[in-house]
Parts: structure tokens; C-alpha cells; sequence
């Protein structure tokens, strides 16, 4: 029984989005119940090494080098003023540095009831990362507030429940 249960290949696919979804609720969540600031960052494709030695060329070639504009957006987001980061601070936006997401016409295609329960989600959304990687250096800015996916914005409930189940999980070593 101590043998580990091999995951799907649709979960293993979806967990790099799926911890950073995470990740925004709760910071939205701990802005809520604590009432400190949150800001949260979009830093795209950095070449930062997590895909491996099969993947160092493709992503050093494409994705931001890690000095400079892939840091952008995390330095942006701690030490700008909360004057300037109203509109992140307030909720649904986050701190970015490429423009390539608001270049892309069906983007609303994709967050769409109907693309998701057909399926088609997971590969409009592999698609779109690749818009991504080969695009967000022609649209790159130091700072950007854009606003987040409707999944990071407009589910509530599943934010506050994931906070209340981290919060039990965590307890014994608080």
C-alpha cells in the first residue's frame, strides 16, 4: 500500500498552471482575511531551467532571460507604491510584462463555458502557451497591470475552500 499511484498524464500536464492558479488564491485569500497587501506576478516564459536540459535551448532562444526582463514583473510587483499598484491591490489584476495576452482575439474563446466542457480547453491552452513563448518579446514592457483569467478572478468559493483546506493542512505546525 505504500506504493506511489501514478498520475494521469492530464494531470501531470496540468499542474504547472494549476499550482499557480493556486497560488493566486491564496494571496487573494489572505489579502481577504488578513487585510495585507497582496501583489501578484506574471513573470511569462523565463528560461529559468524547469524544463529541463531537453528543453534549455527552445527556452533560452524564446523565453525572457532570467536577469532582466524575466524579472521584471516580480520587481515591479514588490517595489512599486501601492499608488501604483491600485488596481492589483484592489483584486482581479496582477503585475505582467508582456502584452501578448491582450493581442491574442479568442482569448474569451478560451475561457468559455463551452471550451471547456467539450474539451478542447487543454489544447487551445497549450496552443495559446506557445503564442506565448514565441510572442511576449515583441510585446514586452517593464511594467503591465493586466487583468487575470476569469479563473483566478470569479471563483470565490473554490478560493476561500482551498484557503480553508490549506489553513487545516497547516495547522499542526503553526
Amino acid at each position: 500500500s505504500g506504493q506511489r499511484q501514478r498520475q494521469s498524464s492530464k494531470h501531470v500536464e496540468r499542474s504547472y498552471g494549476n499550482t499557480k492558479l493556486a497560488q493566486i488564491w491564496h494571496a487573494r485569500a489572505i489579502r481577504s482575511v488578513h487585510g495585507c497587501s497582496v501583489v501578484c506576478a506574471c513573470p511569462t516564459w523565463v528560461a529559468t531551467g524547469i524544463g529541463g536540459d531537453a528543453a534549455r535551448d527552445a527556452l533560452e532562444m524564446f523565453a525572457f532571460p532570467v536577469s532582466g526582463a524575466g524579472i521584471t514583473s516580480t520587481i515591479n510587483a514588490m517595489f512599486r507604491t501601492d499608488d501604483e499598484l491600485t488596481d492589483v491591490l484592489k483584486g482581479d489584476a496582477l503585475v505582467a510584462n508582456s502584452r501578448i495576452l491582450e493581442k491574442i482575439p479568442f482569448k474569451q474563446f478560451l475561457f468559455s463555458k463551452w471550451t471547456t466542457k467539450s474539451g478542447w480547453r487543454d489544447s487551445l491552452t497549450d496552443f495559446m502557451g506557445k503564442i506565448l513563448l514565441f510572442g511576449q518579446r515583441f510585446t514586452h514592457e517593464d511594467f503591465i497591470i493586466q487583468m487575470g483569467s476569469p479563473e483566478s478572478c470569479r471563483k470565490k468559493s473554490e478560493m476561500d475552500t482551498l484557503y480553508q483546506w490549506s489553513k487545516m493542512e497547516i495547522t499542526p505546525w503553526l
